[in-house]
């Protein structure tokens, strides 16, 4: 990360099938998710942006009509929340209280989106892809980039709740 002012962290386990013991899920995310941050503080970088989920914000409620947004977390011990719903949740609540306490000059972002789509760039379909019903389109006209990542770069508003330190 040596010279890198800017790091995404993309990654998260998004098991097939649920786990037998949740911390299989909760413990890869949550350590990861720290790991690019003290990496990232030590490197200098100036902002990591994480990708969390829509997961770490809106379970465990029960129905409700209002809008979620950064003040809202998810209630790990609600109703309907699986391993992998409360390993985001658990993973973003570290990241922050990592930033907060031992940060430093980090910032940090997080992007909670509801579902991420899009062509699979390689021959190996994750369990992630498999919940999709099928692949996604190829990009109009023969781009290599697709919808959502020309949105993503060209400042297009997302549907996300997103929280900034």
């Amino acid at each position: 990360m040596a010279g890198a002012d800017y790091v995404l962290h993309v990654a998260s386990p998004f098991p097939g099938a649920r786990p037998e013991d949740e911390d299989e899920v909760i413990v890869p995310a949550r350590d990861g998710a720290l790991r690019v941050l003290r990496t990232a503080r030590d490197a200098g970088v100036r902002r990591v942006v994480l990708t969390s989920s829509f997961a770490a914000v809106g379970y465990g409620h029960g129905r409700t009509g209002r809008v979620f947004d950064e003040r809202d977390w998810t209630n790990t011990g609600g109703p309907g929340v699986t391993p992998y719903v409360k390993s985001k949740a658990v993973a973003e609540r570290a990241a922050w209280d990592f930033a907060e306490t031992e940060g430093k000059d980090l910032e940090l972002s997080a992007v909670n989106p509801v579902g991420i789509f899009g062509p699979v760039l390689g021959p190996d379909y994750s369990s992630s892809s498999s919940t999709t019903p099928s692949r996604a389109p190829p990009p109009p006209n023969g781009s290599s980039s697709s919808p959502a990542s020309e949105a993503a770069g060209d400042g297009q508003p997302g549907r996300a709740v997103s929280r900034v330190s």
